[in-house]
């Protein structure tokens, strides 16, 4: 175990030395080590680019929001259908008051216009 633990550092070592070797004097160093948009794998000796780890992060949470919304539905799914059936009663009860309204309307306009 501890030469591997040895064998890794000097990996790491090797590679840090190689990205400052590779590097152009015209290309301003920064301090992180963190080169054109590439960052080291962990499980490979090779370089993943930047827009490939964000996107499979973004993938990530996508699924994680779905997956709490759908815990959320089922464990509270009595009171979502009573909020929703309860908001379309009132809703029919609201036309039907508006149609009965206008019918009372019309049954009062014929009246004043026969006498």
């Amino acid at each position: 175990m501890g030469k591997v633990a040895i064998g890794n550092k000097n990996k790491a070592g090797e590679i840090g030395a190689s990205k400052l070797d590779s590097n152009n004097k015209d290309d301003p160093q920064l301090p992180s080590g963190f080169n054109s948009g590439f960052i080291q794998s962990v499980l490979e000796e090779t370089e993943i680019p930047l827009i490939v780890e964000v996107n499979g992060l973004s993938y990530l949470n996508y699924i994680e929001l779905s997956l709490v919304i759908s815990i959320f539905s089922l464990l509270f799914i009595n009171f979502i259908i009573r909020k929703i059936t309860n908001f379309i009663l009132n809703l029919i009860k609201k036309i039907n008051k508006k149609k009965i309204l206008k019918i009372k309307k019309l049954k009062v306009l014929k009246i004043k216009k026969q006498i």
